[in-house]
């Protein structure tokens, strides 16, 4: 056990918060649990694994947590990040007894990786996050209605540097076009061998 958990009774010392910056992935069947199933969750892990987390002041109290950009449902991720603040009277543990605790009471799929603590001057998570790369397996012959979308076409997108098509969005009466290509930065096949 880390620390006892629990709120600190009115006119105990004061406990020191700490930053941290925890590394952690949602793979399996947790990639179909939502991010605010995710947002609920964190906090009982940690309490489980005996860290206490610092709390807001106010009339609803909530843990202070940060979370990257949420993920759509279903895709599985092995790089998330949570900045998170937690109260001790002590030093960190070191590293790896932290991720066992936090590791050992959590659900399968929910996989903690690394964890380091923060200083004043590092940036929040929603500052440091800038790109996100995705891997996607795409078959050898997509089709789109009526249009099909093959390796020749993915070969030229990324050696020729074509255009990718733009998505169009139907909202009731409302047509709005997005130019993917503006938010991809780089693209590239891999062999799927």
């Amino acid at each position: 056990v880390l620390r006892v958990v629990g709120r600190p009774a009115t006119g105990t010392a004061p406990k020191t918060i700490r930053r941290i910056r925890v590394h952690f992935g949602k793979t399996g069947k947790f990639a179909f649990r939502g991010h605010l199933d995710l947002v609920r969750l964190l906090p009982r892990v940690f309490k489980r694994a005996g860290i206490a987390l610092h709390y807001t002041e106010g009339f609803h109290p909530r843990p202070e947590m940060i979370f990257g950009p949420a993920l759509p449902l279903g895709v599985y991720s092995i790089a998330e990040y949570v900045d998170v603040r937690i109260e001790t009277d002590f030093e960190l543990p070191n590293e790896q007894s932290v991720l066992s605790a936090l590791n050992s009471v959590t659900e399968s799929g929910l996989d903690f990786y690394r964890m380091r603590e923060l200083d004043r001057k590092d940036p929040s998570l929603t500052k440091n996050a800038a790109l996100a790369t995705y891997l996607i397996g795409v078959p050898t012959s997509l089709t789109f209605g009526e249009s099909t979308v093959d390796g020749v076409f993915l070969q030229d997108v990324v050696t020729k540097g074509s255009p990718l098509p733009d998505v169009i969005r139907q909202q009731g009466k409302i047509t709005k076009t997005i130019q993917v290509s503006k938010f991809v930065h780089s693209l590239s096949l891999c062999d799927p061998s």
